[in-house]
């Protein structure tokens, strides 16, 4: 199978994970769901120019898996980190992809792959 990354995911195109923080997970019997504070890119219809101080333009979002046919959880590390703000987050999302039927995203919070429909972002703000 070959690899396939999450910047060429349809609604993916524009948005830059590595940099964007995974604010809290939730898992159901019919979806995995990562509330993010993602970093648009320029190319983003969303996108405005960063705050004074700021290097990325961001906004809240929500990353669902829809009705997940298997969640294996290859490692869990729910360790949160409180920013300068008092934010709390767990870290970054730095590997997504999809191989075949599975996605696969890792980072400090842990590792999962997932078989679902395809994921979906949505912005919140």
């Amino acid at each position: 199978m070959t690899r396939v990354t999450y910047d060429l995911f349809p609604g993916f195109e524009d948005v830059y994970l590595e940099d964007s923080y995974v604010l809290g997970i939730a898992q159901t019997s019919v979806s995995l769901s990562f509330a993010l504070e993602v970093v648009l890119r320029e190319s983003h219809p969303l996108y405005h120019e960063p705050a004074p101080g700021l290097q990325y333009f961001t906004l809240k979002a929500m990353l669902d898996f829809p009705d997940p046919e298997t969640v294996r959880w290859l490692e869990r590390r729910f360790v949160p980190a409180t920013d300068a703000t008092g934010e709390v987050d767990y870290g970054t999302i730095d590997l997504f992809y999809r191989d075949g039927p599975r996605y696969r995203l890792a980072g400090e919070w842990g590792d999962v792959e997932i078989v679902s429909a395809p994921p979906r972002l949505k912005f919140l703000e």
